[in-house]
């Protein structure tokens, strides 16, 4: 069953945008609706055939529902991308690697500090989008730090938590974001 609601639009920025929510509570599911909703967006109650969208919280990208929406051709976004297009009046890109300006706004919002020297007195996680290069190997060799994707630091940021690291050292951003296809293609 699809969800709309008849008063007017303030725009027409979600029109013709199908949306299923997965991992929200009930507030925040209800709260996500309303904005949704207010500007031309359709909401599902069920996953299926009438959603385009499935907007995320608080799931990884391994989630099933995740598998499901990418072999399915869904578009999988969080609710930073619904807030982001929302802030500035456009459907904004999905692309899985974050700038570097992104990240550097995620730790600062975390309460956290950006080191570009990796100083093992001071440096409690490396965020990396390949699990490659100078900064890495440094690291891994240090065995202080902890390794995760950026992934970590977008789901921390939406819980507003400091999450397990586990689910997010196993594989890059760059190779999760390599398995969108391949979970495209699978049945």
């Amino acid at each position: 069953m699809c969800r709309t609601v008849e008063f007017m639009h303030s725009s027409s920025l979600f029109s013709g945008i199908g949306f299923f929510l997965a991992g929200f509570t009930p507030q925040q599911h209800l709260q996500y609706e309303l904005m949704i909703i207010r500007e031309g967006g359709v909401i599902t109650d069920e996953y299926g055939p009438d959603c385009t969208h499935v907007v995320v919280h608080n799931l990884v990208l391994d989630d099933p529902i995740c598998v499901t929406a990418r072999r399915d051709r869904k578009t999988v976004v969080t609710r930073l991308w619904v807030n982001d297009s929302l802030e500035y009046k456009e459907l904004m890109g999905i692309d899985n690697g974050l700038q570097r300006e992104d990240i550097t706004t995620m730790v600062q919002l975390m309460g956290s500090q950006l080191s570009k020297p990796l100083v093992a007195r001071r440096v409690t996680h490396l965020i990396c989008f390949k699990f490659e290069g100078e900064k890495y190997a440094l690291a891994k060799a240090m065995n202080v730090t902890k390794i995760v994707n950026h992934q970590w630091l977008v789901d921390c940021l939406a819980t507003w938590k400091i999450l397990p690291e586990e689910p997010y050292s196993t594989k890059s951003g760059y190779e999760c974001y390599l398995m969108l296809p391949e979970a495209n293609l699978q049945n």
